[in-house]
């Protein structure tokens, strides 16, 4: 089995989510880097052991999982760039992908910081590893499954402030802040309509033009 890679497909934006959390003393921990030195050390000596008893796996190890999988196409596994984004709107998310966005713009708006930290390492984490697999040559429709519970975070994100904001939260401020909510929430929708009519009038018009061509 060669599918160790998958975890570190995180890492970008890890990194990045440390930076725009000014986390900077991570970089001067010693530990941090005593870490790293364990996990190259001891991956290392796997994969080089792994070599020796079964001369090849570090070859299959690039072709499956590193850049032959990436940059190439495997066993016709292909697709467009948005073909993730296809399929959360059409089957994995598709009664919850309008509420994801709803969800950010709620998360971010409130005062505790834990949940703002919390909407933006989850938007972060779900962008990334998004992009990342877009990118891939090779697409299967289980290499999206990482990014389920971050967007089921931002979903909760939004139904919790929805609740929060009409029962907690002084009177004064749920007046206003209701209308705005459902003026969002409705625009939402009608932009997933859109979004939705929109890939079936390209999805038709591509198969009306290939139909043309082979007549």
């Amino acid at each position: 089995m060669t599918k160790s890679i998958q975890g570190l497909l995180f890492l970008p934006a890890l990194f990045i989510y440390t930076l725009i959390d000014k986390k900077f003393f991570i970089f001067k921990d010693l530990n941090v880097y005593k870490g790293i030195a364990l996990f190259v050390f001891t991956i290392g000596a796997y994969y080089l052991l792994r070599e020796m008893y079964n001369p090849g796996y570090i070859n299959a190890v690039w072709e499956n999982e590193l850049g032959g999988r990436y940059m190439n196409t495997v066993e016709e596994h292909t697709g467009e760039f948005l073909f993730y984004y296809n399929m959360l709107l059409k089957h994995h998310f598709k009664e919850w992908i309008w509420l994801v966005p709803i969800g950010f713009i709620i998360g971010i708006s409130f005062r505790n910081i834990l949940f703002r930290k919390l909407t933006y390492f989850s938007a972060l984490i779900s962008l990334s590893y998004w992009l990342i697999i877009s990118i891939s040559k090779t697409k299967l429709e289980w290499y999206e499954i990482p990014l389920f519970p971050f967007l089921a975070m931002l979903i909760a994100m939004g139904i919790f402030g929805i609740f929060y904001y009409l029962l907690i939260e002084p009177k004064l401020k749920t007046i206003f802040l209701f209308p705005v909510m459902s003026f969002l929430f409705l625009l939402v929708c009608l932009l997933y309509h859109i979004l939705k009519w929109w890939t079936k009038f390209i999805c038709l018009k591509n198969i009306l033009g290939t139909r043309n061509f082979i007549n």
